[in-house]
């Protein structure tokens, strides 16, 4: 709103003359329909051809057009079901409200949604879709229940909602279709770089038992070695929790949550004093190049200590470990291979949370190849591992974008 005016700071050029929109209740646009249920136990009601959705079945994807289970028309005549046409904002009411999905064809729900049927020329279906926020928000605020908190049709009615023309709604929605679309594009892309990622751990290290991987660099043949962890390395240790809680000094300090688990980058973190780092913490500074190494609460996550993150300390959640006989990327990359996540699995000490000693970490059993094939190892995984931080960059800008123009394109 704009000096106290139904006006968004920013419109389509083609609707800048435009006047404010209009406040409307939600009713006043569409038809809010819920749904039900046939009989579980009559056979004739079920395997027809007819979509029936439950709330499980929405948040993943922004269209729907096959459900899990389908009801046939004498199922639908004998339930509360509705046969919901395209272009239906599914909404989730109850057990997490607020879930959505647009109908790419005819369908209907069960009782666990209030659905959106947009009144023809009235209503814009990815506008409304658009707003699942506000929806979702609406919805959480006056629901009720004492068993579950659930909202009504008569209360998703009487939902507020500033609007304009439908020309501009449509403009508005198809605007952020293209920019759903695009993150859901490069998220899907995202997620390829990972399974690809995941699919590469496990055939270029051995299996448990094994002594060659599966797929290796050509030139390099033989079995590889096994090292305990603390053999290939000068020091093992972990940090301390700082007495100085405020967050604020000189020095980085580094907890888990700082790691990112998808390419060991170490994202902001909060500080303490150079008096700390210096005093009684001072067994757990940081060097370029340390490997940190999560061994309490989230187990096996990993980073590489940067120069541009130093000075920097760590707490008792992380084990320092200092490289000294192998390549760095490589070891860094075989603390995520299959021996080392299954000895965590099995081997954790459960109290509180789950947790590895020292000792432990230690006695990690390490694949070891030749320096030649471990550096190749290495570097290979540190190249897909700058292709998947590139694809989360553009995934991330297309987000703040969405998030940017939602304040801005919306009342």
């Amino acid at each position: 709103m704009t000096n106290g005016k139904y006006v968004p700071k920013r419109r389509f050029k083609e609707f800048e003359s435009d006047g404010e929109w209009e406040q409307k209740l939600l009713s006043e646009l569409a038809e809010v329909e819920g749904g039900g249920t046939p009989s579980t136990v009559n056979p004739q009601y079920w395997d027809g051809d007819i979509d029936w959705y439950t709330p499980a079945e929405i948040g993943e994807s922004v269209f729907v057009d096959q459900s899990k289970r389908k009801i046939t028309v004498m199922g639908l005549d004998k339930s509360s079901a509705k046969i919901l046409p395209i272009g239906t904002v599914l909404f989730t009411s109850r057990a997490g409200i607020g879930k959505t999905a647009i109908l790419a064809r005819e369908g209907c729900t069960n009782q666990g949604f209030q659905s959106i049927v947009p009144k023809e020329d009235l209503l814009a279906s990815y506008f409304i879709y658009s707003q699942s926020n506000k929806l979702k928000q609406y919805g959480e605020r006056i629901g009720s229940g004492s068993t579950f908190v659930e909202v009504s049709g008569k209360q998703m009615s009487e939902m507020p909602l500033i609007v304009p023309s439908i020309f501009e709604q449509k403009q508005i929605g198809n605007y952020f279709q293209t920019i759903d679309s695009l993150i859901s594009l490069n998220q899907h892309k995202l997620d390829k770089l990972k399974d690809l990622k995941k699919a590469y751990l496990t055939e270029m290290f051995p299996a448990e038992g094994e002594r060659m991987p599966k797929r290796r660099f050509p030139g390099f043949e033989g079995e590889w070695s096994t090292k305990e962890l603390r053999e290939i390395t000068s020091l093992i240790t972990k940090g301390t929790t700082p007495l100085d809680k405020s967050g604020e000094g000189e020095v980085n300090f580094i907890k888990v949550e700082n790691l990112d688990a998808s390419n060991g980058k170490i994202l902001s973190c909060s500080k303490i004093s150079s008096e700390e780092h210096n005093g009684y913490l001072k067994r757990s500074q940081l060097n370029e190049n340390d490997i940190l190494f999560s061994i309490a609460g989230t187990l096996g996550r990993i980073g590489i200590v940067e120069s541009r993150i130093l000075p920097a300390n760590t707490n008792q959640a992380l084990a320092i470990i200092r490289n000294e006989r192998s390549n760095l990327r490589y070891l860094a990359i075989a603390l995520k291979s299959g021996s080392v996540t299954n000895f965590i699995l099995r081997n954790p000490t459960i109290g509180a949370q789950p947790n590895l000693s020292l000792e432990q970490v230690g006695s990690l059993e390490i694949p070891f190849p030749s320096l030649d094939e471990q550096k190749q190892i290495g570097e290979f995984f540190h190249k897909l591992d700058q292709s998947i931080s590139l694809q989360q960059q553009k995934l991330d800008k297309l987000n703040d974008l969405k998030k940017a123009y939602m304040n801005e394109l919306f009342v």
